[in-house]
């Protein structure tokens, strides 16, 4: 079996990796935000000038965390359609790869209550506010996924008609 330019499992790899991104951000940017408003405040108090380098930093690195989400998200996306592009298995991997899909659209709601707990919980309310991608990726997370699924597996199947002797138009 040659698995060139394939990922294992990529449904699986391509959610846990965005849900770990969309949980540890908020976190992330709590911890960064407790830390800076009040240093950010007392500098402030100091010099203006120092007062607004601090404010530009801090939102410089909250824009980063939004942007690194969405990037993830797109080389996520791209290795899934890389990896499907690339199938070159026997076909009764196509089966396994849609009972697959299957379970991840069974088990994603629950995935994403977790998430929203913490987008919904009032200690996180700054944080989830300062990353309006990721809370769409989070909000529609299902639509995502089942369009990611279809995407791919219309790669994959069209790869295995014209290749494995299909019809080729």
């Amino acid at each position: 079996m040659n698995k060139k330019a394939q990922i294992d499992y990529p449904i699986i790899t391509f959610i846990v990796i965005v849900i770990m991104l969309v949980v540890f951000a908020p976190i992330m940017l709590k911890i960064f935000n407790d830390v800076v408003n009040p240093f950010g405040a007392k500098v402030g108090n100091m010099t203006t000038v120092a007062g607004v380098n601090v404010a530009v930093v801090q939102t410089s690195f909250i824009a980063f965390w939004d942007w690194i989400i969405i990037i993830a998200f797109l080389i996520q996306v791209i290795l899934l359609f890389v990896s499907a592009f690339f199938i070159d298995t026997s076909p009764v991997f196509v089966p396994l790869y849609i009972l697959v899909c299957v379970l991840m659209m069974i088990f994603a709601p629950d995935m994403i209550q977790i998430v929203d707990r913490i987008y919904d919980s009032p200690q996180f309310l700054l944080e989830t506010t300062q990353l309006p991608f990721t809370d769409f990726i989070r909000t529609n997370f299902a639509t995502i996924i089942l369009g990611m699924m279809v995407l791919s597996g219309v790669v994959i199947y069209g790869k295995l008609k014209y290749f494995r002797g299909g019809t080729q138009y």
